[in-house]
This record gives C-alpha cells, sequence and structure tokens, in this order.
C-alpha cells in the first residue's frame, strides 16, 4: 500500500471514491466534465471555504494502483495563547467498501498529520462517524456545545434600543457579519479565524434557500448582532433554528445589547415559531437573559474530535498562569516528533523556553489525546488526576499552572 497527496489527475478518481463511499450521486453534468474542467470550477469559482482547498486530498492506493480510499484537509487559522495558529480540518474521509478493514485511512491519516506538520498546522480536527475509530489515530472529543431550546414566551420583553435589522441580500457586503463574529468568537481559543470565503456558505438568496440572514445595528449604525435561521418542525413543534450542525446557521452577538435586540427580534415572529434555538459555549449564562426557565431545554453535546500536531509549537504558545516549568512526557504513534519528554519554562503566563528530548525524567506522562484536551483547557484543575492514561510522577504545582481551565470552543464545521 502506498498512501501520498492525490495530483491533479487524479480529482476526479477521488470524487469517486467518495461518491461510493458515502452512496451519494455525481450531477450528470459533472460527469460530462473532464478532470481539469471540475477542478476549475471548484477552485476559480469556489462556493466555499473547503472548495478553493479540493486539491488537498491524501489516498491510498493498492499495488495495482487503485485508489482505495481518501481524506481532505482544509487549513485554517485559529485562535490560540492569544495568538493564531494553523489547522487542519478533516473531511471526505472515504473508503471503497471492497477495501475497508485494510487500514487504508490509517495510512491516508498518517501522511495527511506529516503534512500538516511540514506546513506548520498545530492542530487538526474533525466531525467523526465513530469516536473510537478516530482515537486511533490520536483524535480526542472537542469541547462541548450547548443547545438551547427556548419558547418564544419566556423571551423577555427587551425594550428598544434604537437600532435596526436588516435582512441581507445576495451581493450586499459582508464586512459587518465578519466584525460580530470576531467579536463573539474572539473570546474563545480553537475558534476559527474566518476568512471572506468562510462566509460565503451565507450568502445564499433567502427566496430560494428559505434561510434568512439579519443583522442588528445599534442605534449609532455599529453591527452588534446578527442570526441566520430556517424554519424546522419537530414533533410538531415550530423552531426558528439557528443551531443546527452543517446548516449553515448561526446566532452571534458582540454585546449584551446585541445579544437582547436578537432575542427581541426572534420573539417578533412568535406568530410563526413556538420556539427559538441557539448553539452557544457551555459556558455563557445564556439564563441571565431569559425569565421562566422551567420550560427551557438544553442540550450539551461533543462537537467533534481534535488533536495536536505539533506539542513543542503548542507548549509554545499556550497560556499559562505565573511561572515556573514542567516536564511531560508525550506519547504519539501517528506522529514521531511528538514522542519523548518535553520541558517548558514558562514566566509571568507565557512559555520562555520549551525543549525536547528523547527520553529523561519526567513529571508527567500522557498520551498525544490526553496532551490535547489539557493543553487546550477542557478541564478545571485537579481533573487531571483522576484521568485515565496520566501518570503524574512528581505532584508539583507547576501541573495546575500548565493544565487548567480555559476558554475553549470549536465552533466552526468542514
Amino acid at each position: 500500500m502506498i498512501a501520498r497527496k492525490i495530483k491533479r489527475e487524479e480529482y476526479s478518481i477521488a470524487e469517486a471514491v467518495g461518491s461510493i463511499a458515502f452512496e451519494f450521486p455525481i450531477e450528470e453534468n459533472t460527469l460530462k466534465m473532464s478532470n481539469e474542467e471540475r477542478i476549475c470550477r471548484q477552485m476559480e469559482h469556489p462556493s466555499s471555504h473547503t472548495d478553493y482547498y479540493t486539491l488537498s486530498r491524501f489516498a491510498a492506493f493498492d499495488d495495482d494502483g487503485t485508489m482505495m480510499g481518501v481524506i481532505s484537509t482544509y487549513p485554517y487559522q485559529v485562535r490560540f495563547g492569544g495568538t493564531e495558529l494553523g489547522m487542519s480540518g478533516v473531511g471526505f474521509v472515504s473508503t471503497r467498501p471492497e477495501y475497508r478493514r485494510r487500514g487504508v485511512i490509517r495510512e491516508c491519516m498518517r501522511v495527511a498529520i506529516q503534512d500538516m506538520k511540514d506546513r506548520g498546522d498545530a492542530f487538526a480536527a474533525l466531525y467523526p462517524f465513530s469516536v473510537q475509530f478516530y482515537r486511533k489515530f490520536g483524535y480526542e472529543l472537542a469541547p462541548q456545545t450547548m443547545e438551547w431550546v427556548i419558547p418564544m414566551s419566556v423571551i423577555p420583553d427587551f425594550p428598544e434600543e434604537g437600532g435596526k435589522f436588516h435582512l441581507y441580500s445576495p451581493g450586499e457586503p459582508v464586512d459587518d457579519f465578519e466584525k460580530v463574529y470576531r467579536d463573539f468568537c474572539g473570546r474563545y481559543d480553537l475558534t476559527v479565524v474566518r476568512e471572506k470565503l468562510d462566509f460565503a456558505l451565507f450568502q445564499d438568496d433567502p427566496l430560494t434557500s428559505k434561510k434568512y440572514w439579519y443583522l442588528y445595528r445599534g442605534k449609532n449604525g455599529e453591527p452588534k448582532g446578527y442570526l441566520r435561521f430556517f424554519k424546522d418542525t419537530v414533533d410538531g413543534e415550530r423552531r426558528m433554528n439557528c443551531s443546527s450542525n452543517f446548516r449553515q446557521v448561526e446566532f452571534a452577538f458582540s454585546d449584551a445589547e446585541g445579544l437582547k435586540a436578537l432575542l427581541r427580534f426572534a420573539k417578533s415572529f412568535s406568530s410563526d415559531y413556538d420556539c427559538l434555538t441557539v448553539a452557544l459555549s457551555p459556558d455563557f449564562p445564556l439564563e441571565f437573559y431569559l425569565g421562566e426557565t422551567n420550560p427551557i431545554r438544553r442540550n450539551q453535546h461533543f462537537m467533534g474530535m481534535y488533536r495536536v500536531v505539533d506539542a513543542q509549537k503548542v507548549l509554545g504558545s499556550a497560556v499559562y498562569q505565573g511561572s515556573g516549568s514542567l516536564s511531560i512526557e508525550l506519547s504519539d504513534p501517528m506522529a514521531p516528533w511528538n514522542e519523548g519528554v518535553f520541558s517548558v519554562s514558562f514566566e509571568n503566563g507565557k512559555a520562555v523556553q520549551v525543549e525536547k528530548t528523547s527520553d529523561g525524567d519526567a513529571q508527567v506522562s500522557m498520551g498525544i489525546r490526553e496532551f490535547t484536551r489539557l493543553i487546550t483547557g477542557c478541564f478545571e484543575k485537579e481533573q487531571i488526576r483522576i484521568m485515565p492514561n496520566v501518570e503524574i510522577r512528581e505532584d508539583t504545582p507547576a501541573i495546575d499552572q500548565v493544565f487548567f481551565k480555559k476558554s475553549i470552543w470549536l465552533h466552526d464545521f468542514f
């Protein structure tokens, strides 16, 4: 078996593998196009971030040259520790049925992770069909999200602040939406630093898509919030859905004024909708802005999986508490450059030195999956001491200065 990045002339073959694996049809008009025509359509006129990077795929081939399976990687920049680091979103993971259970995806993932490292990425993320399957490749559960199902009747009658709402129409600039998104997600590590192309999926004509993108501007004209929704009926309940995964809907606000305006606006649809659904970070106290809470339902769930691609880079960029040093032994069979003992020294919350040795005395030992969740701040202090597969050899205070709860949210889809 050989695994490598696909060649340009293999693009149509990779598309066919995905079509067969996922049992989705390719349009007849597309099948009539040449390989090069298909590529040009995707990359020269992209309708999404993933379209633009459509050639960033890695495939495994049988000895006779047959493409057995393929994965795609989409480069992004994410916030982490007050800076921006590279993250690859992984998707289109597909194997032809006759080649399954042969380690095809393992080989694709191995060369893809090497490519991520060579490109300078610090993280990778994906949305799994099976958590256990991707754990074999070093991925672990990402931070959770909270879906709120809010009856319109419990939304308070917030007073008007003098602002206005505007329905987006195709072709209009999206700069104000971008600003609101930056304000909304800038407080969380691992959120994507979006480019204009990342908003392309939001720009369908509402008259044909039946998805509506409204921007709220305060009385001084400053953008403070937006929501994009579609009408969804669940068990007879009419929902203003701003939270469905992979449906390009969103509920975002810059400040309390923006949030209250969005809630007030949603309530104005009460004759046509029974409730509003929104997805937020679990640490956001939306209950502060609501009335009677008994009818409200909340569903907390994991948003995909992620892993550290380059441990040394992540340790160099992470935020710490105070000053100190810690030595950490890591294991990562999929990424040998992450194997060994890493010693980090930090002062006033920032790393000043990160060194790696092949062996040596470490104060704490863990695999890359545990390290990913701990260094990004998924857990409160002390929880490291009850984690399986983490061995504390010297219980130093520095452990709690390195591994502690942070504001983190994996929000975008790919």
